[in-house]
């Protein structure tokens, strides 16, 4: 029975080798680039990511000639073991397989690419900051390596939403407005001194709520220009506090399909949908 744990020890450990050696994290990312390849005025991208649960890296390279309409694909993967050397293959759009061997050293990537049979080469690749790669192919030609392409590149800026945080209601009266939220939907506000005015804040549906003077927002609008849908569990007693409270409603209660919905608005003549789900025990 011990022998099952000995092995697992040992792939335990074989793993641990495995993700101490690495690529620089800097490398990771879309990268778009300007050079030469041939001779001729050239464009490149190239994305580097981790795959198969980070066991290897994977490149996506495309070169292109606008000049004269050309453009190739490529896949590439890599294994970096625990000494930092480099295996792996080439995949590209022209057919072609290639073995991969190389190394990682510092902040420059060197790979050997390709067979006696069909044509050998290096690249080079060296991160000169976190946003900028330099990049230099060669090719091997009577035993000599002679450069056929370069390219420098800059990483893409990737813009990214993680989540709604909060949200500002310009309101011409924000003593109603803050009267209405807090009796219709249970917000409970602070007062806060901001730009030499009053503001109130509070949590509405897991976000911040800020109400503020629409003079000092500089807003005119006359109503809201984007709309909220709620859903609520008693859809006839909020509609009670609602007109209780300074609100209004947009129509008569629709009910289709197991769902009861109304539209409303608050005081400013901001509108918003309320909808009661029917579930069944």
């Amino acid at each position: 029975m011990k022998v099952p744990v000995l092995i697992f020890l040992l792939n335990t450990c074989l793993h641990a080798l495995t993700v101490h050696a690495q690529i620089p994290s800097s490398f990771l990312g879309e990268w778009e680039g300007k050079g030469t390849l041939m001779g001729n005025t050239a464009e490149f991208s190239m994305k580097w990511e981790q795959v198969l649960n980070d066991q290897f890296y994977k490149l996506t390279f495309t070169n292109s000639i606008p000049s004269v309409s050309f453009s190739m694909n490529a896949h590439a993967y890599y294994k970096v073991t625990d000494d930092e050397v480099i295996s792996g293959y080439w995949f590209d759009s022209r057919g072609i397989l290639f073995p991969l061997s190389g190394n990682v050293e510092d902040s420059t990537i060197t790979i050997y690419w390709g067979t006696p049979e069909i044509e050998q080469g290096r690249t080079e690749y060296v991160l000169i900051s976190q946003s900028e790669v330099k990049v230099n192919d060669f090719v091997l030609k009577n035993g000599e390596f002679s450069k056929f392409a370069e390219a420098d590149y800059e990483k893409k800026k990737i813009f990214t939403v993680n989540m709604l945080k909060g949200f500002t209601l310009a309101s011409p009266d924000i003593e109603a407005s803050k009267d209405f939220y807090e009796n219709v939907f249970g917000v409970t506000f602070e007062t806060k001194e901001m730009f030499d005015a009053q503001l109130f804040e509070g949590e509405w549906l897991g976000v911040t709520m800020l109400i503020c003077p629409a003079d000092v927002a500089k807003n005119s609008a006359k109503q809201n220009r984007h709309q909220f849908e709620i859903e609520v569990n008693d859809i006839d007693d909020v509609i009670a506090k609602v007109q209780k409270h300074g609100g209004t409603l947009m129509h008569e209660i629709i009910e289709e399909e197991g769902v009861r919905r109304v539209g409303i608005y608050d005081p400013d003549k901001n509108s918003m949908i309320l909808i009661e789900r029917k579930y069944e025990n």
